[in-house]
């Protein structure tokens, strides 16, 4: 069933689960709510829970951050490909080919304003303030931020392009309607509602959350340095970015150079999901046996090369389903001496020409069950680059450059001389490798793309700055039912 923001099929949403404890995160719901056309069906503190919990659902989707947010950000750029050898997951992303009509994310777009719509529930409530009420609606403000946020870094101008402003995202904050058909906001207001959501998302009674599964505090304030940084007001993003990292509590902290490897994959036996809730995460999507992506599109079985679930055939212990690898020129970026460069694994097989590399950034087997490890979304350590690249068009480059240095050293790496904004991007290419940043980086830098290997024949491998592919088309079926909704410029519906 089509779902969006405009036209919504449905007068019951599935919201809720049998519990509205926050341990009870990860299971899959079993009834829903009434929604009322033009009301709000929450009547209490369990009933805002609930929503609340069905909200995070929506966010822990395959087709949302658990796999496709994560995926684009990475393969539609010049870091990442699919295999030859692959089971026909995301090749349009990889190969540049979507249409209006036709693209790997389309059902993100949707999962996104589903995110918003439980938010909007949760927001417009008007039961008694507690203090329960009080965390659980900046959780569902830095939600909606989020989605809004990832919306329009997707399907909106960038808004430092200088060009066709007026294509921000449909903005809709209300209460449920059925009939609603909402207009695209301009840019700027996109990211000024955007900027007033993530700043009532930073409240005290959020501090710390149960897990970090959950959006807290911290997570509004990073989420807003991106904001900031996204729309060019680069002294507010300094400055969040500094609160990001100097206010958080004391389950957050930045990852040292020792933690990398286990950070990631975490070690073997008994400890392996000693990778989840790390004081680094800020915000990861929580999974388990029940509720995680599946066969197809898990991070694990995309990414990983190891499988020891796999104890059969030629590829015992493989993972069979391994298709997304690092481009040479993304490895060859790290000297050997750079402890992320441990993170990569050459494919040894020759379905590819040249090879390219497994990250070890998710894995398929945690304690013995596929799919079920958490996927980290937001890490503390973005806030610095967030600084960096704020102070590098600022002229604050040589102090960025500075501090740049410092911490690349620090991982094992080379220092950097020159363009500041260059170094600055350079290094996160190498900190955030495989974690979605890629595309966005050069989207919102007004960089163009050049893919140097691994294009299949007939595929695009150079794209100009701020060619149409840099803005997501709206789903085609969106602009049908929704008259008032453009499409962007060169995208033909």
């Amino acid at each position: 069933m089509k779902k969006n923001i405009f036209v919504l099929s449905l007068f019951t949403i599935t919201l809720g689960f049998t519990s509205c404890s926050e341990d009870d995160l990860n299971q899959f719901p079993d009834y829903g709510i009434g929604m009322p056309n033009g009301g709000n069906p929450i009547t209490d503190e369990t009933t805002m829970a609930k929503v609340l919990t069905g909200m995070y659902q929506q966010m822990s989707t395959a087709d949302a951050f658990a796999s496709t947010i994560p995926v684009v950000g990475s393969l539609a750029s010049d870091d990442f490909f699919v295999s030859t050898n692959n089971s026909g997951y995301y090749l349009t992303t990889s190969n540049l080919s979507w249409t209006p009509s036709s693209s790997d994310f389309t059902v993100a777009y949707n999962e996104l304003y589903d995110v918003v719509a439980q938010a909007n529930i949760v927001l417009n409530a008007t039961i008694e303030e507690t203090t329960a009420v009080k965390k659980y609606k900046a959780q569902a403000y830095t939600a909606r931020g989020m989605a809004h946020l990832y919306l329009a870094m997707g399907w909106a101008e960038n808004p430092t392009s200088g060009k066709n402003q007026e294509y921000g995202i449909a903005i809709y904050t209300g209460n449920f309607d059925p009939n609603l058909k909402s207009p695209r906001s301009t840019v700027e207001e996109t990211y000024n509602s955007i900027i007033e959501d993530l700043k009532k998302g930073i409240d005290s009674s959020n501090d710390t959350p149960a897990s970090k599964a959950y959006l807290s505090a911290t997570s509004a304030r990073l989420l807003l340095a991106k904001a900031y940084l996204w729309k060019g007001d680069y002294a507010n993003a300094i400055s969040m970015a500094n609160e990001a990292i100097n206010s958080a509590p004391a389950s957050f902290s930045l990852l040292k150079n020792s933690q990398v490897v286990n950070y990631f994959y975490g070690a073997t036996g008994a400890s392996e999901r000693e990778f989840e809730n790390q004081p680094e995460t800020v915000w990861e999507v929580g999974l388990t046996a029940l509720n995680n992506p599946g066969v197809n599109t898990s991070m694990g079985v995309l990414f990983d090369y190891l499988d020891p679930t796999n104890k059969t055939g030629a590829e015992a212990g493989l993972n069979a389903r391994r298709s997304i690898l690092a481009r040479q020129s993304l490895y060859d970026l790290y000297n050997d001496g750079d402890i992320r460069k441990t993170l990569f694994v050459k494919d040894t097989r020759t379905f590819d020409t040249p090879s390219g590399y497994f990250i070890n950034k998710y894995r398929k087997t945690v304690g013995g069950v596929n799919n079920i490890g958490n996927i980290k979304i937001l890490r503390l350590t973005e806030a610095k680059f967030i600084k960096w690249e704020a102070m590098a068009k600022s002229g604050q480059g040589a102090t960025a450059l500075a501090e740049l240095n410092t911490f690349a050293l620090e991982r094992g790496g080379t220092t950097y001389s020159g363009d500041a904004l260059t170094a600055v991007l350079t290094e996160k290419r190498k900190e955030f490798a495989g974690e979605g940043q890629r595309f966005y980086d050069l989207k919102r830098n007004n960089l163009p793309m050049n893919k140097i290997s691994n294009v299949p024949a007939g595929a695009v491998s150079t794209v100009a700055a701020g060619d149409k592919l840099f803005v997501f088309p709206i789903p085609s079926y969106s602009i049908n039912v929704n008259t008032n909704m453009t499409q962007y410029p060169g995208w033909v519906n």
